[in-house]
């Protein structure tokens, strides 16, 4: 009994060491084809196809880089298709595409009048792929974004979350401190030319500007302007001439009425004053004429508009028209002539401003 127990156990074989170690590489074989080819249906599904659309259309564009961008955003794996036979894409298209592919789903634009429908087809499992779409009928700025966002939906709800690949560590680095804008000036220095006056009478006279104006509200302003002393005009008869030198000041105040972008058109009015300089030549034959210099004050009120047009943030330039009005209306006697000062008296002015 004890020999046949013993040559039983003699008789049992066991499996050499490489057929074992074969058994084993066999086995690994068969489980990293079953991970690849799940990675690889998983990487499909997460494939999607999105259809550009043929006809020129900016909304449906815009839809088509919309959903394309949030896909992307959300990891589904995005890849453009030029449209073939149309935007309808069918049910055969849909098929072909998605069998030509391997993709899990494909994405197509229509446009009907107002109407803008985002078609979905997702591949279904040896069968018809399913059809969802996502319509707006309105075309307004947001529908772009509420289509993708709902294009997103329909796709996650599908094929589920795709996996987002691993990246390298975020390293985050402290930004760098932001330097608070500088403010905006508060007043400006105006100097530039000023003409005063014009064809009739003593005529047209020119000389310098000087303002300075402050902000008191992103669109008042209040300031003073002196014009002069403006030199040019005068007026000759038979018997004498006279030269005219003139100037005015006023505090004004603007109003800006329109802008757009670095331009602004503004309503002025000032009061103040004006002076007049008025000296005489006479032919020394005439003695009944005496050559005589005079000068006089009178009130000045002008009523205006102005163009400025801003350089940079403290620079600018305005070019203002103006009417004033002077009273008592100055006069001056020219040999025989009493030759007035007209009203209302024009005035043109180019001026650059500086910001402080």
């Amino acid at each position: 009994m004890i020999k046949v127990v013993s040559k039983s156990l003699m008789t049992m074989t066991t499996p050499p060491a490489h057929r074992l170690a074969a058994r084993v590489a066999r086995m690994m074989i068969v489980l990293a084809s079953a991970l690849a080819a799940t990675e690889t249906a998983a990487r499909a599904a997460s494939d999607v196809v999105v259809v550009r659309p043929r006809a020129p259309d900016a909304f449906v564009d815009e839809i088509f880089h919309r959903v394309g961008g949030e896909l992307t955003l959300h990891g589904f794996a995005v890849r453009p298709q030029d449209a073939v036979d149309g935007d309808d894409l069918s049910l055969a298209q849909a098929s072909a595409l998605l069998a030509r592919t391997g993709a899990g789903a494909c994405v197509g634009f229509l446009s009907r009048g107002d109407a803008s429908v985002v078609r979905v087809w997702v591949a279904g499992k040896g069968g018809a792929p399913s059809l969802f779409e996502a319509v707006s009928l309105q075309r307004t700025p947001d529908a772009p974004t509420i289509l993708a966002a709902r294009a997103v939906d329909l796709l996650t709800a599908a094929l589920g979350q795709p996996q987002a690949p691993a990246g390298p560590p975020v390293v985050v680095a402290a930004a760098p401190p932001v330097q608070p804008p500088a403010a905006p000036p508060r007043f400006f220095l105006g100097v530039g030319a000023s003409l005063i006056g014009r064809g009739e009478g003593f005529g047209a006279a020119a000389g310098p500007l000087l303002s300075l104006e402050g902000v008191v509200s992103p669109r008042l302003w209040l300031g003073a302007r002196i014009a002069g002393p403006a030199w040019g005009a005068s007026h000759a008869d038979a018997d004498a001439d006279a030269s005219l030198t003139q100037g005015m000041a006023l505090a004004q105040a603007a109003l800006t009425i329109a802008s757009a972008r670095v331009l602004a058109l503004r309503l002025r009015a000032g009061v103040g004053a004006a002076w007049l300089r008025a000296s005489g030549h006479v032919d020394p034959a005439i003695a009944s004429l005496t050559p005589n210099t005079e000068t006089r004050w009178t009130f000045a009120g002008a009523l205006g508009l102005e163009l400025v047009v801003a350089i940079a943030a403290r620079v600018s330039i305005a070019l203002g028209g103006d009417v004033a009005l002077l009273l008592p209306r100055p006069r001056v006697d020219v040999g025989h002539q009493i030759v007035r000062i007209q009203q209302p008296q024009p005035a043109l002015a180019l001026e650059a401003r500086f910001g402080f």
